[in-house]
């Protein structure tokens, strides 16, 4: 989200035409926010603009939103932690914080250690796991001692909070099985000597990740984890760029521009919902997002940049504020044992906070962004397993632009996050009018850098 003043968020809102219309706390669901929410026609027209369906990019957004909504409802402190489970009756709708810290955090690593126990670790024992977690979890220094002690809790270490929480927590445990088994994940590409064995090891390896998520699907949500596997690695877009690329195989090589071609694709990763950067792929390589050939590119990244930076934080916020203007402010008082415990006004307002977190955690705790099964079915592993569907050339070449993107892709998105927000802050004026005549300036000088920087995409000869 962006930090942004409450009266100049009303008008952003405006200017960008968002309209939700929910009533209930109990239907802010995705169903009922694809239904309900309007994005606005400027919305609809930039899509257009980039070949996309307006609704698709919608639906994408939204599930992409509430899952960050979620992530942010689990960021506790440490002592928001600490109050969490000291107050453990402490009600939430109709569940409690106990609730939440037995689903949703690891109380230490030996636990962590055995919920993974099945998929990976059944063959180490436990000083063999201990050793392991001391490799994940570096900070937690109370890890040099055994796991035996970890059931005193006076030996219990305020830095585990750093690795407590079970979404996204598969993705370490599965890289470091991967490093002591010499499995290629994120190899860089100057290191690719055989592209037909580590090729097939990428595949191998990224349907074997999603196999074990899928195990934990049910009673866990497994989202995090598959943003931050493809965060890491790029190997989902990768796998399914380079299938589509290989039945274009004959007009690419005749392509005098091929290389342009392929940094444009690779340019895609870094938008960071797994949805949107495949389906922008499919429509590139179909030749139906038209503002994003070599020609247009600049007005075409200027649009997509839109879609990333304004509308995904803007709709992060905007639904956020339409949660809690439902919700009584009394909701957040203390009712459990905190109501006789909490004595000074800093530890209240820190306890409504937290419980305003979690209280947002409790409306969206059943949706999940990402569905392993959904995510093999969408990047076509199956197809990708038979020989000859994909030319290793095209997606080493792929692979190669997609390594430098994602290496360059957090300091690109963060530097663009902190430029539109102090670009909006700027803003006097925030009319209709002259609202999208700065945003479009904003949005245009970071396709501009981005094209243009040598570290970035480096188009311009």
């Amino acid at each position: 989200m962006l930090h942004l003043s409450k009266n100049v968020r009303s008008a952003v809102y405006k200017s960008l035409g968002l309209e939700l219309n929910i009533q209930e706390l109990n239907n802010f669901d995705y169903e009922n926010i694809n239904k309900s929410i309007n994005m606005g026609i400027k919305f609809k027209e930039i899509c257009e603009q980039l070949g996309l369906n307006s609704n698709k990019v919608r639906r994408y957004l939204i599930k992409y939103v509430l899952h960050q909504l979620y992530e942010y409802s689990l960021d506790l402190s440490p002592e928001e932690r600490g109050m969490l489970d000291k107050f453990g009756d402490e009600p939430i709708g109709d569940i409690t914080f106990a609730d939440v810290t037995v689903t949703e955090f690891f109380y230490n690593p030996k636990e962590y250690m055995e919920y993974y126990t099945k998929p990976l670790l059944e063959k180490n024992n436990e000083q063999d796991k201990e050793k392991i977690a001391i490799r994940i979890f570096p900070k937690a220094s109370y890890l040099k001692t055994t796991f035996k002690s970890l059931e005193n809790d006076q030996n219990y270490d305020p830095n585990w909070f750093n690795y407590s929480k079970k979404s996204g927590s598969f993705l370490p445990l599965y890289f470091d099985y991967a490093q002591s088994h010499r499995i290629p994940l994120n190899k860089q590409a100057h290191k690719i000597s055989n592209i037909n064995k580590d090729f097939g090891n990428f595949v191998k390896n990224t349907t074997k990740y999603l196999d074990i998520l899928e195990e934990y699907d049910e009673d866990g949500n497994c989202s995090e984890d598959i943003l931050r596997f493809e965060r890491k690695t790029g190997l989902l877009f990768s796998l399914k760029s380079s299938l589509l690329l290989s039945r274009k195989k004959n007009a690419l090589a005749k392509d005098p521009e091929k290389n342009k071609y392929v940094k444009i694709l690779s340019s895609f990763l870094i938008l960071d919902d797994v949805n949107l950067s495949q389906y922008l792929a499919e429509q590139f390589i179909k030749g139906e997002a038209i503002l994003l050939n070599k020609l247009n590119l600049y007005i075409g990244l200027m649009n997509l940049f839109t879609i990333e930076f304004i509308y995904i934080p803007i709709l992060t916020q905007y639904i956020y504020d339409k949660i809690f203007l439902l919700i009584p402010p009394n909701t957040f008082r203390p009712k459990g044992e905190a109501e006789n415990q909490i004595s000074t006004k800093n530890e209240l307002r820190e306890f409504r906070n937290l419980k305003k977190k979690l209280y947002l955690y409790y409306i969206l705790r059943n949706e999940k962004c990402y569905r392993p099964y959904m995510i093999k079915k969408r990047v076509n592993l199956e197809k990708i397993k038979q020989s000859k569907q994909v030319d290793g050339d095209i997606f080493l070449e792929i692979y190669k632009k997609v390594n430098k993107i994602r290496n360059i892709r957090e300091e690109f998105r963060q530097i663009a996050l902190e430029y539109t927000e102090r670009s909006i802050l700027n803003i006097k004026d925030l009319s209709i009018e002259n609202f999208w005549g700065n945003l479009e300036c904003i949005m245009f000088n970071l396709s501009k850098l981005f094209i243009e920087h040598g570290d970035y995409l480096a188009l311009k000869e």
